[in-house]
């Protein structure tokens, strides 16, 4: 539990709460902090734009009035600095949190001079190169933070190198409990799973040509998830004569009842900035099986104990585990099993309470 007396004021700063996972996580924590009154929450969104997440009334949300115009990216960016400049010091809070990579630097530049103690947060994959000009500013700007908090150790590792910052804690995002198995629900079926936008780097492609190579005679390969990729992926399964044995059911907001009837979750990206959908599937019970990542899934899986852990590019590894899965129903229950009561480590308040006691310290 999070505990703070006397109540203390925190600012979150983010460019929107459209859908997403950065979005997400960020109206999760300011959910957190509200709802156990500890503290003062303000979210301050850099754009206006549709919010797809909603708050608890004890968030209080703080938008420009007025529309960022990329005709004129300069001017519009120093409005935007201002706006910010001025509402934290309206708020004067305690301790500041901005997400995202891209808004970071910005939103340590805006505070330049005060002493508001700002702590960021970088969402996306750790390895992802933004340019020159950025990583200048972020290694400038980044040295004003208070702290920075990383999603993954290998993110960390990466930081602390290119940063040469000490000041970084690994927190790993919330993992909603909602997937869990329902004790009534219908037996689980010959299912594999995979969740994820169909783009490259989730290697969707190599996954069907693994799939492929196992006794897949009684199994379903499902895909939930849409992207440019799809129409590729749909030519493959046909080319390969998969198209009884391989599902593409698209975007679905409701994902309970594919993780409640899949028996095993398969993995195959090759960069991410923190699992999300490993995370959940592990949380619904689901044996899991991926390659070793950059970033995150070490974090999350001990080989043979919780899921398998295939190095990268030993596809003829990651299709001899497969197989051994879908031939052992006590194999895949023991690892599922496993799987969820590892992902307990991060429920929703341990992981809110970790990024409390970080930026309140």
């Amino acid at each position: 539990m999070i505990h703070s007396s006397p109540q203390k004021k925190i600012v979150l700063v983010i460019p929107s709460l459209h859908a997403g996972g950065m979005e997400r996580v960020m109206s999760e924590l300011a959910a957190c902090f509200a709802e156990q009154q500890q503290a003062s929450v303000d979210l301050i969104l850099l754009a206006i734009d549709e919010q797809f997440y909603n708050l608890p009334k004890g968030v209080r949300i703080h938008e420009p009035d007025f529309l960022f115009n990329n005709k004129k990216r300069l001017s519009g960016s120093i409005k935007t600095m201002l706006f910010l400049r001025k509402k934290l010091q309206e708020l004067q809070p305690d301790a500041v949190l901005s997400f995202g990579e891209m808004y970071n630097s910005f939103v340590l530049i805006a505070s330049l001079f005060t002493k508001h103690r700002i702590f960021v947060s970088d969402r996306s994959k750790p390895d992802k190169n933004w340019g020159v000009l950025h990583h200048i500013l972020r290694f400038l700007s980044y040295h004003k933070a208070a702290g920075i908090i990383a999603q993954t150790a290998f993110a960390k590792k990466l930081m602390s190198k290119r940063l040469l910052w000490s000041n970084i804690e690994v927190i790993g995002n919330p993992i909603k409990p909602t997937f869990l198995k329902d004790a009534s629900a219908s037996p689980r079926k010959n299912i594999i799973l995979t969740v994820g936008r169909m783009i490259p780097s989730k290697r969707h492609r190599l996954l069907i040509q693994l799939f492929h190579q196992t006794n897949y005679k009684d199994w379903q390969l499902i895909f939930l998830g849409d992207g440019p990729e799809r129409v590729h992926l749909e030519q493959l399964a046909t080319e390969l004569d998969l198209r009884d044995h391989i599902v593409f059911h698209g975007n679905q907001k409701e994902l309970t009842t594919f993780y409640q009837q899949a028996k095993i979750f398969a993995f195959t990206s090759n960069s991410e900035g923190f699992p999300n959908a490993l995370g959940e599937a592990m949380s619904a019970g689901l044996a899991p099986i991926t390659f070793d990542f950059i970033a995150g899934a070490s974090d999350m899986i001990t080989n043979e104990s919780n899921g398998f852990l295939i190095p990268m590019d030993d596809d003829k590894q990651f299709v001899s585990q497969l197989n051994r899965l879908m031939q052992n129903d006590d194999l895949i229950a023991a690892l599922g099993n496993e799987a969820a009561a590892s992902m307990k480590q991060f429920d929703r308040d341990t992981i809110a309470s970790k990024y409390y006691s970080f930026i309140i310290s």
